[in-house]
């Protein structure tokens, strides 16, 4: 997909900062809590970072035409690797939300 040069470097460095500071923040609270249900949260920023992955791999490619197959195909290609970006990115969400669920449960049940 044809981008400016820099864009997906800007991409990946705003990405990487945003997820290291929510990382570190559900580390704090899991250290402090001792409540293992904060694994969940981490589960989904692992799962959502692999979906971001590939889906930067698919923008940040070269242009179709220096391929040696001269891009036959791309269309289709790029539809499977959205499509599992997608799945990946689904489970990351079913793993937020039972994190969120169980975290809140817990404090309910300590209140």
């Amino acid at each position: 997909m044809e981008l400016e040069e820099e864009t997906v470097s800007f991409l990946i460095f705003g990405y990487s900062a945003v997820m290291i500071f929510a990382v570190a923040v559900v580390i704090r609270l899991w250290v402090q809590s001792k409540d293992s249900d904060y694994t969940w949260l981490l589960l989904h920023f692992l799962l959502f970072t692999v979906g971001v992955a590939i889906w930067l791999n698919r923008i940040g490619q070269p242009d179709p035409s220096l391929r040696p197959d001269g891009g036959a195909m791309l269309s289709e290609e790029n539809s499977l690797f959205i499509g599992i970006a997608g799945l990946v990115w689904a489970m990351s969400m079913f793993a937020l939300l039972i994190g969120v669920y169980r975290v809140a449960q817990n404090r309910r049940t300590q209140a």
